[in-house]
């Protein structure tokens, strides 16, 4: 799906252009194509830092009972995947053996 463009004017340091055009040439691309790449990346990696705060601030406002709560359900997820995965690899072997 095309993404629809827009003209912007925008403001630089002068001393910006020759890397922004060096880096677009290593790149094949425009200074608008570079800098849209750059904004996205930079939008990106400011959605994941904002998720990891969001995150932190969640288990830092965590009561004690409730951190108990996640602690056992965490316990009883990794027991339970634990078991799965070997039921998986005592099948897996099985499967081998027959083979062989």
């Amino acid at each position: 799906m095309a993404v629809r463009k827009v003209k912007l004017s925008v403001s630089l340091s002068s001393a910006h252009l020759p890397a922004l055009d060096r880096v677009a040439k290593e790149h094949g691309t425009t200074r608008s194509g570079l800098l849209d790449q750059l904004i996205a990346d930079g939008l990106r990696r400011e959605a994941e830092e904002r998720l990891e705060r969001e995150t932190i601030a969640y288990y830092e406002e965590m009561t004690p009972r409730q951190r108990r709560e996640y602690e056992a359900i965490s316990r009883a997820s990794t027991q339970a995947a634990s078991e799965v995965l070997r039921k998986s690899e005592g099948r897996a072997r099985r499967a081998r053996r027959r083979r062989a």
